[in-house]
C-alpha cells in the first residue's frame, strides 16, 4: 500500500469528518445542510455555509481546516473567543482513520471489486458516525439516517461477497438472518421495559448492523458491545460517581458501533475463538 494513497485516504476522510459535524449539529434543526436553511441563522447570517454558533460570524476558508483549525484556534472562535467543542476534531479524526483503515484493508485498491467493497463500507461507518454521535447528544437514534443505514447494508449483505465468499443460498440465508439475530435481544429488551431499559432505535441499529457484518461478525459485536458498555459504566461509577449513578442513562448506540467497527476491521470471530479453546 502507498504511502501516498494511505496519507490522502486519511485526510480525505478528515474532510468528509468536517461535513458530517455540520449534518450531525444542523440535523433537525431547520437549518440546512448546504445553507439557506428553514430557521433564522444567528446574527443575521442567513445563508452562510459555516458560521459560528456563538457569534454568528461567517467563517473563512482558513476557519475550516479540519482538525489544523481547531489547533491553531487553540479550540477558540477566531471571532468571538468562545470554545469550540472538541467534537470537530474528535469525528473528523475518527472518519479519518475510518478512510484509512478500511482503504488498508481493502489494500488491493487497482483490482475493481475492491474498490466497491472500499466506498461501500466507507459510506456504511460514515452513517455510523453520523448515528452514534447524534445518539451520544441526544440520547436517541435518528429515525431516518437508521433506515437508510438498514437498507444499505442489506443490499450490501447480498450483492457484496467480500473476499470472494460463496454465493450459495446457504450463505445468503446466514447473511439475511444476521440482522434479526443481533437486533433481537434489543427488541426484547425494549418490549419487556416498554423502552425503559432499551430504545427501539437501538434495535433498529443492530439490525443494520447484523446485515453488515454477517451472523458470526454479529454475535462478536454483540458480546463485544456489552462489554464496552459494562467497562465504560464502571469507570463513570468509580471516578464520577456523584455526577453519574446508576440512574444514569448512557446511549448504547456509540458502544454497538465502535464494537461493529473493531470487528469488522480485525476479522473478530468469537465462535471461532470458542472452537480453537
Amino acid at each position: 500500500m502507498s504511502a501516498i494513497i494511505s496519507i490522502l485516504s486519511f485526510v480525505f476522510g478528515t474532510i468528509i469528518g468536517s461535513f458530517l459535524n455540520v449534518v450531525i449539529l444542523r440535523y433537525h434543526t431547520g437549518l440546512s445542510v448546504w445553507g439557506g436553511g428553514l430557521a433564522p441563522y444567528p446574527s443575521g447570517a442567513r445563508g452562510a455555509g459555516s458560521f459560528c454558533f456563538s457569534c454568528g460570524h461567517k467563517l473563512s476558508a482558513c476557519d475550516l481546516v479540519p482538525v489544523f483549525s481547531f489547533l491553531f484556534l487553540g479550540g477558540r472562535c477566531r471571532y468571538c473567543k468562545s470554545k469550540i467543542s472538541w467534537q470537530y476534531p474528535i469525528v473528523e479524526i475518527l472518519t479519518g482513520l475510518v478512510f484509512l483503515s478500511v482503504v488498508l484493508k481493502f489494500s488491493n485498491l487497482l483490482l475493481f471489486p475492491y474498490i466497491i467493497y472500499s466506498v461501500f463500507y466507507i459510506l456504511a461507518f460514515c452513517f455510523l458516525i453520523f448515528i452514534s454521535v447524534y445518539d451520544f447528544h441526544h440520547k436517541i437514534i435518528p429515525e431516518r439516517p437508521v433506515w437508510i443505514f438498514v437498507i444499505l447494508a442489506l443490499l450490501g449483505s447480498l450483492f457484496l461477497q467480500v473476499y470472494g465468499a460463496n454465493e450459495a443460498i446457504s450463505y445468503q440465508l446466514r447473511a439475511l438472518l444476521a440482522g434479526p439475530l443481533m437486533a433481537a435481544p434489543f427488541f426484547i429488551l425494549w418490549a419487556v421495559s416498554r423502552g425503559r431499559w432499551m430504545g427501539l432505535g437501538d434495535a433498529k441499529l443492530a439490525l443494520g448492523l447484523g446485515f453488515l457484518l454477517g451472523s458470526s461478525g454479529a454475535i462478536t459485536a454483540l458480546f463485544l458491545s456489552f462489554i464496552l458498555g459494562a467497562l465504560v459504566s464502571v469507570f463513570l461509577l468509580i471516578f464520577r460517581g456523584r455526577r453519574f449513578t446508576m440512574k444514569s442513562e448512557i446511549p448504547f448506540g456509540p458502544f454497538l458501533v465502535v464494537a461493529s467497527f473493531l470487528v469488522f476491521i480485525f476479522n473478530l470471530n468469537l465462535p471461532n475463538l470458542w472452537l480453537v479453546a
